[in-house]
């Protein structure tokens, strides 16, 4: 069986096409974040790894999630040796969970900032009109208030 590489160089670092990166396989690679995943022992419940991918910002929802989420939903368990196995295939949203080369790192700390802003100014927010200029909006609830984001990373919070 072939072995595929995966380079773990700073991606900021520049290397000129001669001098090769320091590489990995992706099975040593993958055998790492499924040891940490599983934090050392031999299954994980499947709740585990879509909480850590929820407390990055990733939703279940996240269209690159689908296979992961696909994987793990026949389950309430995965093994190491599952995860693997499916380390490989995912391996950029597998990536984006244990670096923080993210566009929001500490997205935990980020969501409580947003969600204490988001209750102040809502609470406060009460008076106002709704714009009547558009058709559309003059129909809106002026009781509804939210807030989307979505970092270039996919990181998203909806409340």
């Amino acid at each position: 069986m072939a072995s595929k590489t995966l380079s773990l160089a700073n991606s900021t670092s520049r290397s000129s096409p001669t001098k090769p990166l320091k590489s990995k396989t992706f099975g040593n690679f993958a055998k790492k974040l499924a040891s940490e995943i599983c934090d050392s022992k031999d299954k994980v419940e499947t709740q585990v790894i879509v909480r850590k991918f929820e407390e990055k910002g990733f939703l279940r929802d996240d269209p690159r999630l689908g296979p992961i989420m696909d994987a793990i939903s026949k389950s309430s368990t995965i093994t190491r040796l599952e995860l693997v196995q499916l380390i490989p295939n995912n391996l950029e949203m597998f990536k984006k969970l244990f670096s923080s080369k993210v566009a929001i790192p500490q997205f935990k700390d980020f969501r409580q900032t947003i969600e204490g802003i988001f209750h102040e100014v809502k609470e406060s927010n009460l008076g106002g009109k709704v714009a009547d200029y558009i058709p559309q909006l003059a129909k809106a609830d002026p009781k509804m208030f939210g807030v989307s984001i979505c970092t270039i990373d996919g990181q998203q919070l909806h409340l």
